[in-house]
């Protein structure tokens, strides 16, 4: 039965995440629907649930992106650097977009203390209709606090 409902909650937070992608809040403005915040679903995943294995995360610059204007059928691609500041390897266990048009990349191996990493993000823009668009990407990682990262963008699309 357990598993019944883990299959029937995915399937409606795919059908909810494919519709954000076209949802306005106001003409030509879109955003990330009200009940789309971080989740939690990865932070049950981590291996390194306990506390010993914490370390922070420094973001070389703002964890936000103004695209301007981009072409609907057009890309964009963001990076978003960071270094980890903390003693322990930083181990980043998903990277989850608020929507399905934009698709991230993540190191998969731990990055050493005082080393840097990028997390890099494609904004596709074919199915997106022309407006501004404000788009979040939650990262999830063995950080302290362990509230989650949100990395934010806005583009407007134009024909």
């Amino acid at each position: 039965m357990n598993r019944i409902l883990k299959q029937s909650a995915l399937i409606i937070l795919i059908a909810v995440a494919g519709n954000s992608c076209k949802s306005k809040t106001e003409p030509g403005v879109t955003q990330p629907a009200a009940n789309e915040t971080r989740p939690d679903s990865n932070a049950a995943k981590m291996p390194q649930a306990d506390s010993a294995n914490f370390t922070t995360i420094q973001w070389e610059d703002s964890t936000f992106r103004d695209l301007k204007k981009i072409k609907r059928g057009d890309s964009a691609v963001m990076k978003y650097s960071f270094v980890n500041t903390g003693t322990k390897p930083l181990l980043i266990s998903g990277v989850e977009p608020s929507c399905g048009c934009t698709v991230p990349e993540w190191p998969k191996e731990p990055v050493m203390p005082g080393k840097k990493g990028t997390i890099k993000a494609v904004f596709h823009t074919q199915v997106q209709p022309v407006a501004t668009h404000m788009k979040q990407i939650f990262v999830n990682a063995n950080t302290k606090p362990h509230t989650g990262h949100i990395l934010s963008f806005k583009a407007e699309v134009t024909d």
